[in-house]
């Protein structure tokens, strides 16, 4: 095949869009995973291994993804004790780390959304990036994350106390913010606004967004209060239909 990153002939490979490890797959509850979507017409199903298609790049090309993958898993997932409370009047809103690596980072998230557009999965189908598919194909290719305002990334983080490790699974969708258009992906319990517009997110994104000069910062949501918990309620009685 011709992988879609490199342009180059080789063996396809079973890329993930989103890696496996954020799924919080535990085979030790010996129960799948469930991926759950809104779009029409598009059902829950269960799963063992995510989401992954091997009509995106080629091993050789995949190579590309996998320090970003291995960052981001185990900044925001394995050392995530090591982020700091950030509190407003004793109420913790959100976390923040001192210190990570920008450029690992921000490729890890517009590599995902790379991927996700560039999937014929029908998971991702409401990812169509268009022109900046090929604008972020070649940022990857040249290890190049871009200043804070490229491509934009906001993280938040769905904290329940005991229910972190319950996998949310839902498929990423374009919203707008304050006018701008963010895609919004769910890695876990991770959430990332996306910027795909060529305007500047504006406040507050702009002062949360991921920036090599500032903190880390990731907001926190309450899955059992926020939207997405009636999405997750109801397909799991359509898949229970």
């Amino acid at each position: 095949m011709i992988c879609k990153l490199t342009g180059k002939e080789g063996t396809p490979a079973k890329a993930h869009i989103i890696p496996e490890s954020f799924y919080f797959i535990d085979k030790e509850l010996n129960e799948p995973s469930l991926l759950v979507t809104n779009t029409k017409n598009i059902y829950p199903k269960r799963t063992w291994k995510g989401i992954y298609d091997n009509s995106i790049v080629t091993r050789e090309g995949e190579k590309y993804f996998l320090k970003y993958d291995d960052y981001a898993y185990k900044l925001l997932v394995e050392q995530f004790t090591s982020a700091k409370p950030l509190k407003l009047e004793a109420k913790t809103i959100g976390y923040m780390y001192d210190k990570f690596d920008y450029k690992k980072l921000k490729l890890f998230f517009i590599s995902v959304l790379w991927r996700a557009s560039a999937s014929s999965h029908p998971f991702f189908k409401r990812v169509n990036i268009g022109p900046h598919l090929e604008i972020i194909r070649k940022a990857i290719i040249e290890s190049n994350p871009g200043d804070p305002d490229f491509y934009s990334t906001v993280l938040a983080l769905f904290d329940d106390g005991d229910e972190r490790n319950w996998p949310k699974i839902m498929d990423p969708f374009k919203g707008k913010i304050s006018d701008i258009t963010f895609y919004t992906f769910y890695l876990g319990n991770i959430i990332a606004y996306i910027k795909v517009d060529k305007r500047k997110a504006k406040t507050p994104m702009k002062e949360i967004q991921i920036d090599p000069n500032r903190p880390l910062y990731l907001v926190k949501r309450n899955f059992w209060d926020s939207k997405e918990v009636s999405i997750m309620r109801n397909m799991v009685e359509r898949l229970k239909g």
